[in-house]
Parts: structure tokens; C-alpha cells; sequence
């Protein structure tokens, strides 16, 4: 009885949906997240993080209208390639980082708090380095490699 009962809850089973329900589980374990970003109004950003900036909703339809659909999908897969491989290299400099698409951004910047917009000057995506002390300076993905020199001048 009990051996009949096994088999036929193991039929029930359904083996991928249980793998997929394993690697969700794991995947979202392994998501790193990082706490030393305030994304609210009212707070202060004080130590030394990247902010990864994506367009919003918003402005990814004006991108696309501007660009053309296929070009935009070519220019969004170019900017995941170089922005995976600014992750990896923040992840072997130990270097804090998070992704967001605010534009409003509150700094620490010797001693005083500045307020910093790039909702009109910058659209589409791009990369704010912030030092911790230093008035922040905008890049892009691509340029990350050659950049990051300036979290340690």
C-alpha cells in the first residue's frame, strides 16, 4: 500500500515545475542587493555607490519613437552587455552598486547636501559614480572600465 502511494505521488509530481520552482529559489537568494542606496525624496546619499539609470516608461516609448523600435532593442541589448559587465567589475572591486530609474538624487558633497536633477539633461541610460565625498559625475556603461579610477583618485 504504502510502495502503490509513493509511485503515484510521484507521478503527481511534476519534476520541471519543481526545478523551476528550485532555480527561482536560489536565483532570488543570490540577488544582491544593496542597502547604502536611499532611492526616497528626503534622503541623503552619503557613501560611496554607481547608480546604474535606466530611462522610464516614459522615456523609453520617446526613445523608441525617436529611434525606431528595432534600433532601440539593438541599443537597450548593447547597454545590458556593458552594464552586466560593469556588475562584474564593481563585484571584483568591491565597490557598492544598484540600478534605478530615478533621476532626483540628493548628495553629500563635502560636507553639504546638494540636490543633482538629470530628468531633462540625460536621457536614456547612464552610470552616476559617487565617491562619497565628491560632487558625482555622470558616465556611461561603456566608459565604465576607464571611469572608476575615480572612485579611488
Amino acid at each position: 500500500m504504502t510502495l502503490q502511494c509513493d509511485l503515484e505521488i510521484r507521478r503527481r509530481l511534476d519534476v520541471p515545475a519543481l526545478l523551476r520552482l528550485l532555480l527561482l529559489t536560489i536565483l532570488s537568494l543570490a540577488v544582491r542587493t544593496e542597502p547604502t542606496i536611499a532611492q526616497q525624496q528626503d534622503s541623503v546619499i552619503t557613501g560611496r555607490i554607481i547608480l546604474f539609470v535606466s530611462p522610464d516608461s516614459q522615456e523609453v516609448a520617446a526613445l523608441k519613437q525617436q529611434m525606431g523600435e528595432e534600433d532601440f532593442y539593438v541599443a537597450a541589448d548593447d547597454e545590458n552587455w556593458y552594464r552586466s559587465a560593469g556588475f562584474d567589475l564593481l563585484d571584483s572591486l568591491q565597490v557598492a552598486y544598484t540600478s534605478t530609474s530615478e533621476k532626483k538624487f540628493t548628495f553629500m558633497v563635502d560636507g553639504l547636501e546638494q540636490d543633482y536633477d538629470w530628468s531633462e539633461k540625460t536621457p536614456g541610460w547612464f552610470v552616476i559614480l559617487y565617491d562619497g565625498t565628491r560632487a558625482p559625475v555622470v558616465t556611461f556603461s561603456v566608459e565604465l572600465p576607464t571611469r572608476v579610477s575615480f572612485l579611488t583618485e
